[in-house]
């Protein structure tokens, strides 16, 4: 692996890493570099770049900061960035390295114009805020169209509680993707048309919940909550009640190669993606308790449509949800790749700091 200068300014260079591997470094690696490099310059920008040869999608770009701080020590920060994503967050966050032809008409900015601009974009502060305000107006927006089962908790008669677990098991399951732990293709909006059989993120009339039914309750009730080897599909009229078998066949091409993608999931033994619904009373007189609705009934399933786990960004009147007159907000679908991948980076590396000197 080579560190090859392709930049420069006011002193502080920026390099190329052409990475192996298909998956982004991880921070031993990245302080690696950064010790490499560090008799040559304390403070430095890289890019990282996988190979493209290694993977079936699109090359993954990690550009990292080598920031020396106040006391000495070196942080690393860090912005991901997968080629033809989404990805907003991270665009905005890098569009404040951007110099102006009048901030450079007098030649090269002095260095701590540079590290200003640096600090800016690769601000663990401001990503925070931004991403939670970002899960705030998703929540609001979700409130309107999502729909848990009857026996589901309820407040104002909206599903408050069952939308923050969701919003908790997602971030969740973010995280593991981002570790290679769950295939990223169960969240590709590319790959999924070629799994699911209507699926349908354009749609906003659309209330049929084929993935988060096929998809999302699969991964959280039969799989991360059930053992490996112990994986598999529900049989027709039986299992009634049975959370750790698959449902939702019908929703997939081909039912035996969901089963290879769910397979090497591993197993949570921790209560939180456990399925809550639940058989009460007598076996003479049972009562069927439905708050997640892991059901192959449709008057017991929850409705999480596609558009708000994919799809475009729009604007939405929250004004009521924030109690603001005319508060127009442009909630994102939760899958927006970069922001939570921005997101754990940028945790990820304000908890993981290194405390070695350059």
């Amino acid at each position: 692996m080579i560190a090859v200068p392709v930049a420069q300014m006011s002193g502080l260079p920026v390099y190329y890493v052409a990475w192996p591997g298909d998956k982004p470094l991880g921070t031993t690696a990245r302080r690696a570099v950064q010790k490499a490099l560090a008799p040559t310059s304390a403070e430095h920008l890289v890019c990282y770049v996988t190979d493209v040869g290694a993977q079936p999608h699109a090359p993954l770009l990690t550009f990292t900061w080598a920031r020396q701080r106040s006391d000495g020590r070196v942080e690393l920060r860090t912005l991901p960035y997968e080629i033809g994503s989404p990805a907003r967050t991270t665009i905005e966050r890098l569009a404040e390295l951007v110099f102006t032809l009048d901030e450079l008409r007098e030649g090269e900015p002095p260095i701590t114009r540079v590290t200003d601009k640096l600090n800016a974009a690769f601000s663990v502060e401001a990503v925070t805020k931004q991403f939670y305000q970002e899960i705030a107006n998703w929540y609001f927006w979700a409130l309107e169209h999502a729909r848990f089962p009857k026996d589901a908790p309820r407040t104002d008669g909206k599903d408050h509680v069952s939308l923050i677990r969701l919003i908790i098991c997602l971030i969740f399951c973010w995280f593991l993707k981002e570790k290679g732990l769950i295939p990223s293709t169960l969240f590709d909006p590319k790959q999924l048309p070629t799994i699911l059989k209507g699926f349908a993120p354009l749609s906003v009339q659309d209330k049929s919940s084929v993935f988060y039914k096929a998809i999302l309750q699969n991964l959280f009730f039969a799989t991360l909550n059930t053992e490996m080897g112990k994986r598999a599909w529900a049989k027709d009229e039986q299992n009634f009640m049975a959370h750790s078998l698959y449902r939702h066949k019908e929703l997939f091409h081909d039912p035996k190669t969901a089963l290879e993608m769910f397979k090497d999931i591993p197993f949570l033994n921790g209560g939180l993606f456990e399925c809550l619904d639940r058989i009460e009373s007598t076996k003479e007189q049972p009562r069927y308790i439905r708050i997640d609705g892991f059901s192959r009934r449709p008057d017991s399933q929850p409705v999480v449509p596609d558009f708000l786990c994919f799809g475009d960004e729009r604007e939405v009147d929250l004004s009521q949800a924030y109690g603001e007159a005319r508060r127009a907000s442009r909630p994102r679908a939760w899958a927006d790749d970069g922001a939570c991948r921005l997101q754990l980076h940028a945790h990820g590396e304000h908890v993981l700091r290194s405390g070695n000197r350059a």
